[in-house]
């Protein structure tokens, strides 16, 4: 199944020849890092208020054995850094 959340956002926020609609699709986004086999949580940073305004998809080429990239470059209002050490294996 095919995720296009970040791609749907992106042009809700920026369609080419229509007004933009940034303040009705602001978003939280949280970037979290965590130790070797993601079983413990280290940091977390949450950006608040976002909305894109830059998108760029890989190009695809089947002699390319490259890993495919995304990127989104979004503005923020504010963000918060939580140093965590959670413990996600239960």
């Amino acid at each position: 199944m095919v995720d296009n959340s970040i791609y749907d956002w992106y042009f809700k926020c920026s369609k080419d020849g229509e007004s933009r609609q940034w303040e009705d699709n602001r978003k939280g986004v949280s970037v979290t890092d965590y130790v070797q086999y993601r079983t413990t949580e280290v940091i977390r940073i949450n950006f608040i208020n976002c909305f894109p305004i830059s998108y760029t998809a890989p190009e695809f080429d089947a002699k390319n054995n490259e890993l495919a990239t995304e990127q989104i470059e979004m503005t923020i209002k504010s963000f918060k850094i939580e140093r965590t050490q959670k413990n996600l294996k239960s």
